[in-house]
């Protein structure tokens, strides 16, 4: 599972963001630290998981 940013502000906040390029800068240097940090993944609100489908397994008798 990996985490789609904790720190970062939401998209909707683009223009807020683009006229602050040091807090952007900012954010990301703690956004990358916090990702070395375990269990901050439970932090953010948005997630990435990846699941593999298993071909069942056939029962000989």
């Amino acid at each position: 599972m990996i985490d789609l940013r904790v720190l970062l502000p939401p998209t909707d906040l683009s223009r807020w963001v683009e006229r602050r390029p040091r807090l952007l800068e900012y954010l990301e240097q703690w956004e990358r630290s916090l990702r070395q940090v375990p269990l901050t993944v439970w932090l953010s609100d948005h997630y990435l998981m990846a699941f593999v489908k298993e071909r069942p397994q056939t029962i000989r008798l």
